[in-house]
């Protein structure tokens, strides 16, 4: 039985893995061509919970998702991990499994001392289409800021040899992106972008630019920036997207992967619930990348509930929604949940 489900998951991830990365993380990185524009999209249907199966009694966020829909990667200071003999909680990479998309997620798996490291936070993960590579942020020792198990954070990337990778655990060891997109502010939020119209690939994060409060308090001053990759295979210093950050917090992002959409987290005015102390899903979008982003709208009620809803990451096809929130029905603090969409026919 485990033979024919492991044979299964590799038919899956064979039919997605499109294009190579080579060995060095450079411009030569390609990625098969869209061929189209996605949307236009219904709305969001109601959001339901991802499960008690990778949901725990701690905080679980920040998710991102494989291209082909069967790895969800996500954050989580759950007991268990690498930091399990930790007393104070600690975030950690973990990944959930199915082995097909009417499948049901299975246990999660803490993606070890490789990726994760005991003392110091990893998080918000970011997976490249082609499943080589993945971006999160991570206080540990060796990157641009003191080591601090909750201070400063770098964005850090690793990379696998093989995408069809059955357990979701052979990463080699994390490399920091240098001290150009990081500074000595704490930069987190990784999100990969590969302009098949330009060929540029570039990385929007955030970067906490203020005073603010804790992990449990959303008041905290981070902004939207990106990044572009140079022909050395460096990513550049950040740039502020001036038209999606505005004077309270704007934070961990899903870009759609025909580069058109963004959601992104925000506790502005004109969400559910009080700004500043609560945070909501909004949306920008634009009509070509070489484009300025709209205004940003929030989603509504049926996805952001007045309960600290954030930490988005979208499906490939643009057609799935996934995210955080504290609202009722979920396992205790923080829980993944996710909501989908149908893409209409196009009026020519």
């Amino acid at each position: 039985m485990k033979n024919l489900r492991v044979s299964r998951r590799r038919v899956f991830k064979a039919a997605a893995v499109t294009g190579a990365v080579a060995a060095v993380m450079g411009p030569r990185v390609v990625f098969a061509k869209n061929p189209k524009q996605l949307g236009p999209f219904s709305p969001w249907s109601e959001p339901v919970n991802v499960g008690p199966a990778v949901n725990s009694t701690s905080n679980d966020f920040h998710p991102g998702i494989s291209k082909d829909e069967l790895s969800l990667y996500f954050t989580s200071d759950r007991p268990g991990g690498v930091n399990g003999a930790n007393p104070v909680p600690v975030t950690e990479l973990w990944v959930t499994q199915r082995q097909g998309l009417d499948a049901r997620w299975e246990q999660p798996l803490n993606l070890g001392r490789q990726i994760n490291s005991f003392g110091y936070s990893s998080g918000v993960p970011n997976l490249t289409p082609n499943g080589l590579w993945l971006f999160f942020g991570s206080s540990r020792p060796g990157g641009c800021n003191a080591p601090s198990p909750n201070g400063n954070t770098d964005l850090w990337v690793a990379r696998r040899e093989d995408p069809e990778d059955e357990e979701d655990l052979a990463w080699e060891a994390p490399v920091n992106l240098g001290c150009q997109i990081n500074t000595p502010s704490a930069q987190d939020s990784p999100v990969y972008f590969r302009d098949r119209e330009t060929g540029i690939t570039s990385l929007y994060f955030t970067r906490f630019d203020g005073k603010g409060g804790t992990f449990e308090d959303p008041d905290q001053n981070f902004n939207i920036y990106v990044s572009t990759l140079g022909e050395d295979g460096s990513f550049g210093p950040g740039v502020l997207v001036r038209e999606l950050n505005s004077g309270f917090r704007d934070t961990r992002m899903a870009i759609r992967s025909d580069g058109l959409e963004m959601i992104f987290t925000s506790n502005r005015p004109g969400g559910i619930g009080p700004a500043r102390l609560n945070l909501n899903l909004w949306v920008a979008t634009r009509a070509s990348t070489r484009g300025r982003w709209s205004i940003p709208v929030n989603l509504g009620p049926r996805i952001n509930s007045g309960f600290n809803d954030r930490g988005p990451a979208l499906s490939f096809d643009g057609k799935t929604l996934y995210f955080a929130s504290r609202r009722p029905g979920g396992s205790g603090k923080s829980d993944l949940w996710v909501a989908t969409r149908t893409e209409l026919e196009r009026e020519d």
